[in-house]
């Protein structure tokens, strides 16, 4: 790789700058990026669009990856000074694809640093763990901004599809009554087809942009790594020293040839300076300061002093701060410091046992909360969550034979309590029999707070049939006799303890549990 061939400036820049770059370079090289994207896109865009309107767009989306290939081959052709032409990149497609082809649409297709990341499996070829090692020696940097760059360009997308419907809408003749919100809620293959077109649009004019800003933030965090502007300059200062070095010995040689020619003259010349010379040194004395002159340089040399040890040219300023200076071990120079090698592995072990134990807590706390709101969980997801089969959180208004207990013999106890017309107590005990059955069948959602009301409207909530109007007519006889205490006829009680037999002991159910 040349780097002195590259087109673009090499001096350090942030993302965001970086990014612009990107699109700037996408613009300048339009016409191969949007005619590859337009060669290789469009055909299977057509297909997908015809043999499923609904969703044959998510396979072109799925496939988006491929495409970005190319684009990164045209990018990192024209960059370095290639031009690439839009058949060149068509036939270095397939090439281009082989690398990571599966993983790229699957596994890594909704990598947010993807773009980032492709040039260094498809430009430097690396694979397994080096590439690893790669991708974290580039993203170690506070200013990696690749997840926002994806995102910004996703809504470039979005904004490009929703603008050409609405302008569309809005283009449309006053007398043609249109709209795009009904078009949408009808679902018509019309409004799916060009909802597609609308996408392909945005999906075209945003692709080559978010490969040229990825790619120039990855040149970029090469140039801060690997120092390219700092080799173009010593580049430049090598070529500056050869081409004067080339011009000094083309002088030299000059200069030999013409003292190869008047060598006898410039000897006795050279004869005659030298012996001029040595009388001038005899004859001249060392110069000396007077007096005066020299006190007059001492003074000056003081006040100079005094200038500079003066604000604004001398200020001292004392600040007090605490900062680590690394380890300071007191020993002779033939000592070396202690090792702690050892107590590094321990640390290191505790470090792992810390690890296992906050994952292990984090782990259990999280199962704890999904386990509270499992029943929460159930509504959302649509599942039925089989509850425990506990004892029923009777309503208060039939509890009092909930205190005692259900008999084992519930159809005797009845008979017993039907022929002492203790009718309050056979009322009860078949509201309580009958509630616990209901309960444990259709999973009523009963509590001790419940009036009589709000009781028959959560059993109207899950039981239909003959048990519903079996319940209804028992809570309304319980209420006229709770709390107005009109008394039932010994016929209708009769009538009630029949129709208990029938509904809830012909069934097999236990409602002595």
């Amino acid at each position: 790789m040349k780097i002195e061939a590259l087109a673009i400036a090499t001096q350090p820049r942030n993302s965001w700058k970086s990014f612009d770059l990107g699109c700037r370079m996408a613009m300048q090289w339009w016409a191969p990026l949007y005619g590859f994207m337009l060669c290789s896109t469009l055909p299977i865009f057509i297909v997908c669009t015809l043999l499923s309107p609904e969703y044959g767009v998510y396979f072109l989306w799925l496939l988006k990856p491929w495409f970005e290939r190319g684009l990164l081959y045209i990018h990192s052709r024209q960059v370095f000074g290639q031009q690439v032409s839009v058949v060149d990149a068509l036939k270095a497609w397939p090439s281009q694809i082989k690398v990571y082809w599966l993983a790229s649409i699957t596994w890594q297709r909704l990598s947010p640093s993807r773009g980032f990341d492709l040039p260094v499996a498809q430009l430097e070829g690396l694979k397994g763990d080096k590439r690893k090692a790669r991708l974290r020696l580039l993203h170690q940097t506070t200013d990696d901004n690749s997840y926002w760059w994806l995102l910004i360009c996703l809504h470039w997308e979005l904004f490009i599809t929703f603008g050409l419907l609405v302008l569309v809408n809005m283009l449309m003749p006053l007398g043609f009554e249109w709209n795009i919100a009904d078009a949408f809620s009808a679902e018509s293959n019309f409004m799916l087809i060009a909802y597609n077109v609308c996408w392909y649009v945005g999906l075209v004019m945003v692709a080559p942009l978010f490969v040229g800003g990825s790619f120039a933030a990855y040149l970029n965090r090469r140039i801060l790594l690997e120092g390219w502007n700092i080799e173009l300059g010593l580049k430049k200062i090598r070529n500056r020293w050869s081409a004067k070095q080339t011009s000094l010995l083309v002088v030299l040689v000059a200069g030999l040839m013409g003292y190869a020619a008047d060598a006898p003259v410039a000897y006795a010349q050279t004869s005659e300076l030298e012996q001029a010379t040595e009388e001038l040194v005899t004859d001249s004395e060392e110069p000396k300061l007077s007096e005066d002159a020299l006190i007059k340089h001492t003074a000056i040399k003081d006040d100079l002093q005094e200038i500079l040890a003066a604000p604004p040219f001398h200020n001292k300023e004392m600040v007090r701060d605490w900062r680590w200076t690394g380890w300071k071990w007191e020993s002779s120079e033939s000592e070396e410091p202690p090792d702690l090698s050892g107590w590094m592995g321990v640390f290191a072990i505790i470090a792992k046992f810390a690890e296992v134990i906050l994952w292990v807590l984090f782990i259990s706390i999280l199962a704890w909360l999904l386990w509270l709101s499992r029943h929460q969980l159930a509504k959302l997801l649509n599942i039925k969550v089989s509850r425990k089969k506990e004892a029923v959180d009777l309503p208060a208004f039939s509890r009092h034979a909930k205190q005692q207990g259900l008999p084992s013999d519930i159809p005797g106890e009845l008979n017993v309590l039907l022929e002492q017309q203790a009718y309050r107590q056979a009322l009860s005990l078949l509201l309580v029999s009958s509630l616990t059955y209901l309960y444990q069948k259709h999973d009523l959602a009963l509590t001790e707070s419940m009036t009589e009301l709000e009781c028959l409207a959560e059993i109207k909530s899950k039981v239909q049939g003959e048990n519903l109007s079996f319940m209804t007519g028992l809570i309304h006889l319980w209420i006229d006799l709770a709390w107005a205490h009109v008394w039932p006829s010994a016929e209708k009680m009769h009538e009630l303890c029949n129709r208990w037999q029938q509904l809830f002991l012909t069934s097999g159910s236990d409602t002595t549990s």
